[in-house]
């Protein structure tokens, strides 16, 4: 029996979907497919993952040794809801919640509730990494606001006079908006380069 073979044997044995599979593994149901049709060999790491959602070892799932006679019942499934599902609904829950309360007590417009809302059902509706979205929507939408409204400037720290005539809170939060920044292009590129082959 091939590898791809195993795979989708296990897969099926516990009555799983290829996208719940992938899901669960956090790659594309096309590369679970190309597993179990031997048209590629997941990585080493998705192996161990693998070995440890069907139960059994390494060894038995590459074959290098049978599977063992007290191996556990292959109808165990899995049914909880991912970590990402769990983050939408609170955020969304929690938003909701904002909203209706500021509305009744205030009788105006939350932004931070709306907000919390929007990125609660992007958790819900984006099954491929929501929390790059998430983090880059604050940056585009603040960059502009504080300069038009604040003394804030992002760019304005590369500017002597920046420092003589600004305020300090206003300095500390232009250097912050940097290391934002520069976080949101870290953990993007990390994405890009660790995103699933096809």
């Amino acid at each position: 029996m091939t590898l791809g073979e195993k795979i989708s044997a296990l897969r099926a044995a516990r009555g799983m979907k290829q996208d719940e599979l992938a899901e669960a593994l956090g790659v594309s149901r096309q590369s679970v497919s190309k597993w179990e049709t031997n048209a590629s060999v997941p990585e080493l790491e998705k192996l161990v993952q693998l070995a440890g959602l069907f139960g059994v070892t390494l060894d038995e799932l590459v074959g290098l040794e049978p599977p063992s006679p007290e191996a556990p019942p292959a109808a165990v499934t899995i049914s909880r809801p991912g970590t990402r599902v769990i983050v939408g609904a609170v955020l969304l829950g929690a938003g909701l919640l904002w909203t209706l309360l500021y509305l009744a007590l205030w009788r105006a417009l939350p932004l931070l509730g709306l907000y919390l809302s929007f990125c609660g059902a992007l958790c819900l509706l984006i099954k491929r990494r929501p929390r790059l979205l998430i983090g880059w929507l604050p940056m585009a939408a603040l960059t502009p606001f504080t300069w038009l409204f604040t003394s804030v400037r992002m760019f304005g720290i590369f500017s002597p006079a920046y420092y003589e005539y600004t305020a300090l809170a206003a300095q500390l939060l232009s250097f912050a908006m940097w290391l934002y920044l520069a976080a949101l292009i870290f953990l993007t590129a990390r994405a890009i380069i660790k995103r699933p082959r096809k």
